[in-house]
């Protein structure tokens, strides 16, 4: 397929046509004798060799006129693209921004979690040593015991200083 001329070579197309179309339509009026006076009305048959140039003029135009339009709605749409990827992107940034912040609150309540387990470890470890140490200490069937002999002893230490 052959290529399409942009908008601005269509827009120079069209002056160049222009500017031949006004020689032409110039050298017309010459040849039919001196130029009209401005607001006069110019006969058609005066025109007539001018006619086809003048008709390419506006055609030239009209189609300059045409593709910048169409290029203007091309940018458009491009300007609307990149419009709504930009906002996407300050989107993505926000949603990239509020993640980093989470992160952030999830390692910080992380290290506290992590300090609240050590904290309950100690206190394990703690209670850990206390039972070993209530668990050292005699029971009260011991005590008993142990009383019962220091009375038995005792009897038997007075018995004796007694008897002595």
């Amino acid at each position: 397929p052959q290529e399409q001329p942009s908008a601005s070579s269509r827009l120079q197309l069209a002056g160049r046509t222009a500017h031949s179309g006004r020689m032409a339509f110039d050298g017309c009026l010459s040849a039919a004798g001196p130029p009209a006076p401005p607001g006069s009305r110019i006969c058609v048959a005066d025109l007539r060799h001018g006619t086809n140039d003048w008709l390419n003029i506006q055609d030239g135009i009209r189609h300059a006129i045409l593709d910048i339009l169409t290029e203007l709605g091309r940018q458009s749409h491009r300007a609307d693209a990149a419009e709504s990827a930009l906002s996407a992107a300050v989107d993505r940034l926000a949603t990239k921004s509020r993640v980093a912040e989470l992160e952030s609150e999830l390692a910080s309540e992380r290290r506290a979690v992590s300090q609240l387990q050590a904290a309950v470890r100690a206190l394990q470890s703690d209670a850990e040593r206390r039972d070993d140490a209530i668990g050292a200490l005699p029971t009260h069937e011991e005590l008993e015991a142990v009383g019962r002999r220091a009375s038995d002893v005792a009897a038997a230490s007075g018995r004796e200083a007694g008897r002595a």
